[in-house]
């Protein structure tokens, strides 16, 4: 569901979201907000270094 929606905000031409370093509150928001996907990223990542 996440990689869909990313693809239909990537078919938007103009997404009213400023682009730019995140501030520290901006990066805890993000983080809170998206912690079990983070989660799933580190653990995807270390499986992969395991390969190489």
């Amino acid at each position: 569901m996440v990689v869909k929606k990313w693809f239909e905000y990537m078919e938007i031409e103009k997404i009213p979201v400023k682009c730019g370093v995140l501030t520290e509150d901006q990066l805890f928001d993000m983080i809170s907000d998206h912690n079990e996907l983070l989660g799933v990223l580190l653990d995807l990542t270390s499986k992969m270094y395991k390969n190489f």
